[in-house]
């Protein structure tokens, strides 16, 4: 049986002889194949001390602050609180559909439903036609009902191919 307890003490990984995690000091610093954290946990569990009876102590593992957050500014002066964030960006909604805006497109704010199908028809040259009067209602809803009276909102509001030449974006 003693051979056996023998055995299961050369495999933990406490017992010193046969760890490994070597606490041992090489050029100045505590070097082997794991991490610094590894040997941090390892000597808080089995009570190792380093030389001059200290224990193993790391500003880098102080748990205290772990989850603050701190800029440079606030390290240097702890009396300074971290800004806010700003505010989130908030876009007009889209001028031909009322949706939700994703930004500037093309020159107006749009969502990404009428940037895409603006610049769709326009490096496609389509053409398209209207089943009614040529004056559909064009909102988040009904978008996607009449091409043409949607492409044509798109141009009223100021929707430009301008830019689209100058990114390559346009097809001859």
């Amino acid at each position: 049986m003693e051979k056996h307890e023998e055995k299961s003490k050369e495999n933990s990984p406490i017992n010193a002889d046969h760890s490994p995690y070597s606490l041992e000091p090489q050029n100045g610093s505590y070097v082997g194949s794991h991490s610094a954290y590894e040997h941090y946990l390892f000597a808080q569990k089995s009570g190792y001390m380093l030389p001059n009876n200290q224990q193993l102590k790391s500003p880098m593992f102080d748990t205290q602050g772990m989850y603050e957050m701190q800029s440079p500014a606030t390290m240097s002066d702890p009396s300074m609180s971290p800004s806010p964030p700003p505010p989130p960006r908030i876009y007009k909604p889209c001028v031909v559909c009322s949706d939700k805006s994703s930004g500037y497109h093309y020159g107006v704010s749009s969502c990404e439903g009428c940037k895409g199908f603006f610049r769709r028809s326009v490096q496609k040259n389509m053409q398209y036609t209207c089943h009614k009067d040529k004056n559909c209602v064009i909102n988040k809803v009904t978008r996607n009902r009449c091409q043409y009276c949607r492409l044509q909102k798109c141009f009223a509001t100021g929707m430009s191919k301008e830019g689209m030449e100058e990114r390559g974006e346009l097809i001859h």
